[in-house]
Order: C-alpha cells, then sequence, then structure tokens
C-alpha cells in the first residue's frame, strides 16, 4: 500500500496509473466504482497546459 495524506491506495492501482508517492489523486464513487483519478501538478499545468499570451498595441 501507499500511503498519501493519510489515505491508502493499493500498490496495483498506483502502478497501473503510473504514479509513486507524493501526488495528489481524486478519488470517488459511482455506485459500484471507485475511480481514481490522478490530478496535474503546478508543474504539470506549466508545462503541459494550455498557453496564451495578450497583446496589446
Amino acid at each position: 500500500m501507499q500511503h498519501c495524506s493519510g489515505e491508502a491506495v493499493p500498490k496495483l492501482a498506483a502502478e497501473g496509473l503510473g504514479v509513486g508517492e507524493g501526488p495528489v489523486l481524486e478519488l470517488k464513487i459511482y455506485g459500484d466504482y471507485l475511480v481514481l483519478r490522478l490530478l496535474p501538478t503546478a508543474i504539470d499545468v506549466a508545462l503541459r497546459g494550455e498557453k496564451c499570451a495578450f497583446l496589446e498595441d
């Protein structure tokens, strides 16, 4: 089990998501399903997020 903020994530689930210790995961329950989603860090957003610029005349 891997621990993140006091919550344990099974090793198989962490490996399936390609994460180690430290990332933030969102856990949601839909009926009989538990959905784990890796939330982007500020660095992920800076590197992979949409870029925009505003130019003034």
